[in-house]
């Protein structure tokens, strides 16, 4: 399913590229629009991550236990 979604994500930012170099958008435009756009479009995938019941973080702790130990 993810393999799918980023083909399909490829396949519209080729789209885009095309689109863009036929109606003569300057570069400096398109990289202007690329950096800006990058840090929405970032936060919106991080938060999308963390959300995610079923995504595995790997930070390398030890799992928490609850139970109540004393120090």
């Amino acid at each position: 399913m993810k393999k799918n979604h980023m083909t399909m994500c490829l396949v519209g930012i080729a789209a885009a590229v095309i689109l863009i170099s036929i109606a003569g958008v300057k570069s400096s435009t398109v990289i202007f629009l690329v950096f800006a756009l990058a840090c929405p479009v970032m936060m919106f995938f991080m938060m999308k991550m963390m959300m995610d019941p079923n995504a595995r973080m790997s930070s390398g702790h030890a799992p928490e236990s609850n139970d109540p130990t004393p120090l």
